[in-house]
């Protein structure tokens, strides 16, 4: 019994690695690799009720597979959503629960990693893929806006909600900010997170780090919007600080104590590594920064409490310089991975969940020193207590 045991995880680390760098693939073969990897992830979670949810899930595929061939789009995006909310965000510790937390966000890769780019791509499949992926997005924003309207939380927390990529809402008892979100709703959603807010902050002047209708909102309603260079198109205000120098000293703005550290992504991209200190909580936002001697420098400082990076973005060399800063061996940070399966990417640039389990440039690397981490989904929240 051991030996099958072992068997099999052998066998579902082989196949996982196999989907390193996703390429394009038809529907037919994406919906059988969807349908093994259920039966996969079936299996790893026997005795659990997620097991019994794969198996019926699985069951209903197979049926359905000869009737309509695009309809495990939108079921798989369902099954996702029942399993996140029987398993919801939590620091990783190698647990059952844990396991089935990593597994249902590579299982959300497949309908993602639909190749709607494909030129020849059938309708029925692209409306599938369109309809389902919308429905998503708006679920996550709709949760963003009621993450909002709820109370603060209570003295001493800290409670934050992935809008997506690498767009966040971080709120304690005094202060609401904001990093790096792109935020595809209407003007009166904008308005409202305006409303709700006390600052922004960008890392660069990216498409899908920011929007125009949130940031004119925000101005607007006469909040504090912080950018790495000059102020994006023809938005003014005395209300923009533009940041296009190193703080190495913490520098006070809107309450919120702000050091940076002058990065770049690519040639055109100026990228402010942040890290902030909100009311005792200590953040680093790494953006898409790439200037790798940049981001060492958060080493230089007391240990952050939670350490946001790109999952694809060589993370080794954030990580490890988080590691040795002042504190953190005995309080490591936790790492928030992010900007995986971003749509508005050809496939073979969504950056999967299989990906940044399996890469050792991610997070399968067996010798590397992972801080603790957790996973948040789009629309997804969790509120830290010290």
């Amino acid at each position: 019994m051991r030996y099958l045991f072992c068997t099999f995880l052998l066998f579902f680390a082989i196949h996982t690695c196999m989907a390193f760098d996703w390429k394009p693939q038809t529907n037919e073969r994406l919906r059988g690799d969807m349908i093994a990897f259920a039966r996969r992830f079936e299996q790893e979670a026997q005795g659990t009720p997620a097991a019994k949810l794969l198996r019926k899930f699985v069951r209903q595929q197979e049926k359905k597979a000869s009737k309509d061939a695009y309809a495990w789009i939108g079921d798989t995006y369902q099954v996702v959503a029942k399993l996140k909310s029987m398993y919801p965000p939590q620091t990783n510790d190698n647990s059952t629960a844990s396991l089935i937390r990593k597994r249902t966000l590579q299982l959300l890769d497949y309908p993602i990693h639909v190749n709607n780019h494909d030129p020849n791509i059938n309708a029925a499949e692209k409306e599938a893929f369109e309809t389902n992926l919308n429905a998503y997005l708006l679920q996550a924003r709709q949760r963003a806006l009621s993450f909002l309207a709820e109370p603060a939380p209570a003295e001493g927390k800290l409670a934050v909600c992935k809008v997506y990529n690498m767009g966040y809402i971080l709120r304690t008892a005094q202060h609401t900010i904001i990093m790096d979100l792109c935020w595809e709703g209407t003007s009166e959603e904008a308005a409202f997170i305006a409303s709700k807010t006390d600052a922004f902050f960008l890392t660069h002047n990216h498409g899908d780090h920011f929007s125009r209708n949130l940031l004119q909102a925000l101005l607007d309603a006469g909040k504090t919007v912080v950018v790495p260079n000059a102020p994006v198109g023809k938005l003014q205000s005395d209300k923009f600080y533009v940041l296009d120098e190193e703080l190495s000293s913490p520098r006070s703005i809107a309450g919120i104590n702000v050091v940076t550290m002058r990065g770049q992504q690519g040639i055109e991209f100026p990228n402010n590594v942040y890290l902030l200190d909100i009311d005792g909580w200590r953040i680093i936002h790494q953006g898409d920064n790439e200037i790798r001697e940049k981001e060492a420098h958060v080493a230089d400082y007391d240990v952050a409490d939670i350490v946001i990076a790109a999952s694809w973005n060589k993370i080794h060399n954030i990580l490890g310089a988080a590691m040795k800063a002042k504190g953190a061996d005995q309080r490591p940070p936790l790492f928030i991975p992010s900007h995986e399966n971003e749509t508005g990417h050809t496939v073979n640039h969504r950056e999967s969940y299989h990906e940044l389990f399996d890469r050792p440039d991610r997070l399968g690397d067996t010798t590397f020193p992972y801080p603790p981490f957790m996973l948040l989904d789009i629309g997804e929240t969790y509120q830290f207590g010290k």
